[in-house]
């Protein structure tokens, strides 16, 4: 705000920084005064003057400014409150891998003119910032996000936490038994056979409904009263898919399906109803980095506790279910949040119950050859679940235990969780 114009050397004027107010009658002083000539490279505030041939003047930065050559001349002169500090919105920033975010900074004080901002992370591998203040996570770890004043180089940080979706564990490889041979085994779990398997991370939990809707965008569990860390259901083995590719794809993996030539389910087209020849046709990307359904002898191999299955427990962590399993027996015909009852050796949850998990495999009958890193039979319709759910028996549960469904059936006693390398 301007009260009148400066006048000749016979004017008095003064100059509050605060406000950036001139105002007549008040002595102008040599130091501190904010004035500064007209510069393209500045945020301009301009006032015509007359004049400013008697008055001393230095910048914000302390420097001399040379007064008019000719003191009748109007000029332009730009009136400048220096930055005294500046703060962002957040401390902190819990993030997953992929998502962004904008912090916000204010520049104090409120008037001043130049409210420029530079941005760095100390840390890009985790999370990158652009000129706008854009922070991205792009890997695990912490990193410190600094804003800083280009007006007296003020500084404010934000420590950016950023985590996967999922939690993970490592199952280091091994071998075990696949099958049962007990009596109560099932003719599908026979002949029992050695399997060796290479190492693998494997989904703590089973997918819950919170997770797939980040992903998915939709939540189309039956049981959504549940709570949103109950296990998502109501999805069929091409919903897992797309989830798993969505998921590699936010978090910077090499997606692990392709169909029709194409990792990005973008391109895939609507998820079919019924079974589809096409998605049948879905090949798995050798080279690839992301998250994918386990095979069954993974699933198998993980409940069973990994390598030389320790315990050769019937369930997965336990020879008595109710410690390990929601089921028709304490389930109350529902979904449970996932996590509530005891996990294997492992530390992985509901192995056992609550729902039954979707495999890579095709359904294939047993041989008693050995067999590495096996991933089912090559043909069929039928797609391996397994692990039992809220509405099984004590049969269902063991680890052992097969059974299949056609990829695209839905039920609300179906789930999955993943596995990457």
């Amino acid at each position: 705000m301007v009260d009148t114009a400066l006048g000749t050397s016979s004017s008095q004027s003064g100059f509050n920084p605060a406000t950036g107010d001139i105002n007549i009658g008040v002595a102008l002083p040599v130091s501190p005064v904010s004035f500064k000539l007209l510069s393209d490279s500045e945020v301009i505030r301009t006032i015509p003057v007359s004049a400013l041939a008697d008055y001393p003047t230095v910048d914000f930065y302390g420097n001399q400014i040379t007064a008019p050559a000719s003191p009748g001349a109007a000029q332009e002169v730009i009136v400048a409150v220096s930055a005294t500090g500046v703060t962002l919105n957040k401390k902190s920033l819990d993030i997953l891998i992929g998502d962004s975010e904008i912090l916000l900074p204010t520049v104090l004080p409120a008037n001043t003119e130049n409210k420029v901002v530079t941005w760095n992370s100390n840390t890009p591998s985790v999370a990158t910032v652009d000129t706008v203040g854009r922070v991205t996570a792009v890997g695990t770890g912490t990193a410190i996000i600094t804003v800083t004043t280009v007006s007296g180089g003020f500084q404010d940080s934000c420590e950016v936490n950023a985590s996967r979706l999922l939690n993970m564990v490592w199952v280091a490889g091994g071998y075990f038994n696949m099958g049962s041979s007990a009596a109560d085994a099932d003719t599908s779990e026979q002949p029992v056979h050695q399997v060796t398997l290479s190492g693998f991370y494997m989904g703590v939990y089973q997918i819950t409904q919170e997770q797939y809707n980040v992903i998915m965008g939709s939540n189309p569990a039956n049981f959504a009263s549940a709570g949103s860390l109950s296990p998502v259901e109501q999805v069929s083995w091409y919903d897992a898919l797309v989830f798993c590719n969505r998921l590699s794809i936010k978090e910077g993996l090499t997606p692990a399906y392709n169909i029709s030539g194409n990792t990005n389910p973008d391109y895939w087209g609507t998820v079919p109803a019924t079974d589809s020849p096409g998605w049948n046709a879905v090949v798995l990307v050798s080279d690839s980095n992301g998250y994918r359904l386990p095979t069954e002898a993974q699933w198998e191999y993980a409940a069973k506790g990994g390598s030389g299955s320790p315990g050769n427990f019937v369930f997965a962590g336990s020879n008595d279910h109710n410690t390990v399993a929601w089921y028709s027996g304490n389930s109350e015909n529902k979904t449970r949040a996932v996590g509530g009852k005891s996990p294997n050796n492992l530390g992985i949850y509901d192995m056992s119950g609550n729902v039954w998990e979707w495999c890579w495999d095709r359904y294939g009958v047993y041989t008693s050859n050995a067999a590495t890193d096996p991933d089912g039979a090559s043909t069929g319709i039928f797609r391996v679940v397994r692990g039992g759910s809220w509405g099984s028996d004590r049969q269902n549960l063991r680890s052992s235990s097969r059974n299949v469904e056609i990829p695209s059936y839905r039920h609300s006693d179906l789930g999955f969780r993943v596995v990457r390398p």
